[in-house]
């Protein structure tokens, strides 16, 4: 083919300068490619996949002038908020590292030999992926499987999952009430699970991808009340490049996640405040329960410190777009839901656009990420085709 093309006088070096031209006077291609590499292996192990047509397709449904801006951020942020398989592979095998070091063991599998891992999820659910997952690496690096582990008496728990948002789904495996969590089932000799964990004074880790700090907080917080304040020692073991501080009450915190500026308000977005104000309200009053208090914006000034996105401004200009994009699929949504919301479901106590996640692996898409980026139906083109599965 060169030969060919040497022929016609078109040399390698001018086809590499035609390539870098096209390059620099096409912005948006060039972005759209390094986006494609960053998430291309999403889904891929179930033949899905993210291909560079349907980067296009997700980004040409937003106004033309604001195409080449949100590629650009998403850009910035995908580099440090999209785990790849492959490097889920090396985390795991890090984690179980350290969680050994740091437990004073001196292999990894004498500490494993002292673990047992939970698998408390419905069936589809990302726990028992990933515990399939993790059974390949501890065969591939340590020479042991899930089966070797101790299940018996063991002095730790691991409690694996991806991600940790508003900590509903770990609530939800440990305290189901009335008896459907893990800590209300029956293990060996007739006593709960929840009983031999305090009688043994054994750990529960909470082994994530990544962790909000407001999630964390507040799934402890709901665990401790639905044990009657009893609780066993909980560590909690994840990623610190991949933590997110979340947590509003803090003035120090750099809000890394979607908190939109009261200043962008414009007519639709009052609209859908006052809509969410409505039926939040109207639930809580049916239960006879306080109304929460509203958290619709964020204060001006915070946070003290960007750190998610390319600067202050840059994300006052990704908040809106993403947030007004994300109303108008909203609208064509079930949207009397309690916890839909359009920067993604949050707690149905949460009076705000949405939980505003921006965190995303190679395995599936949190409902609690801004709904433009998961959500399928009435035409829309999401960038992430996502799992349905909940409790």
């Amino acid at each position: 083919m060169l030969k060919w093309l040497n022929k016609l006088g078109i040399t390698r070096e001018r086809i590499y300068l035609k390539v870098y031209y096209f390059q620099q006077t096409h912005p948006l291609e060039k972005l759209i490619r390094e986006i494609q590499e960053i998430i291309g292996d999403y889904r891929r192990d179930e033949g899905i996949g993210i291909s560079i047509e349907h980067i296009e397709q997700w980004i040409n449904q937003f106004d033309k002038p604001d195409r080449e801006f949100i590629l650009y951020e998403l850009n910035h942020i995908l580099k440090r908020r999209y785990i790849s398989k492959e490097m889920a592979r090396k985390m795991i095998k890090i984690k179980i590292t350290s969680l050994a070091k740091n437990r004073e063991y001196q292999t990894p599998q004498e500490f494993l030999k002292n673990c047992c891992f939970i698998s408390h999820q419905p069936a589809g659910k990302s726990q028992r992926v990933l515990l399939a997952f993790v059974d390949e690496i501890l065969k591939e690096n340590f020479n042991m499987s899930l089966g070797d582990c101790n299940c018996r008496d063991p002095l730790f728990y691991i409690y694996f999952d991806d991600i940790l948002c508003t900590g509903d789904t770990l609530f939800k495996a440990f305290a189901m009430p009335p008896s459907k969590g893990w800590y209300f089932q029956l293990a060996e000799g007739g006593k709960t699970n929840f009983d031999n964990v305090l009688e043994r004074n054994a750990h529960i880790i909470w082994a994530y991808f990544s962790i909000h700090a407001h999630g964390a907080k507040s799934a402890e917080q709901r665990l401790i009340h639905a044990m009657s304040g009893r609780r066993p020692m909980i560590i909690r073991s994840f990623n610190p490049n991949y933590s997110i501080d979340n947590d509003i009450s803090n003035p120090d915190s750099p809000l890394s996640f979607l908190w939109p500026l009261e200043s962008i308000k414009d007519e639709q977005i009052a609209a859908c405040e006052t809509h969410i104000t409505e039926k939040i309200t109207k639930h809580f009053e049916q239960k006879a329960w306080t109304v929460p208090p509203k958290h619709f914006y964020r204060p001006a000034g915070r946070p003290r410190e960007e750190v998610l996105f390319t600067s202050p401004a840059d994300r006052t200009n990704f908040e809106r777009i993403i947030l007004k994009k994300s109303i108008d699929v909203y609208n064509t949504a079930k949207k009397d839901e309690p916890r839909m919301r359009p920067l993604g479901y949050g707690l149905v106590s949460d009076m705000n656009f949405g939980f505003g996640a921006l965190i995303f692996t190679w395995r599936n898409v949190a409902f609690n990420v801004p709904m433009i980026f998961w959500y399928e139906h009435r035409g829309f083109i999401p960038l992430f085709k996502r799992n349905f599965i909940s409790y």
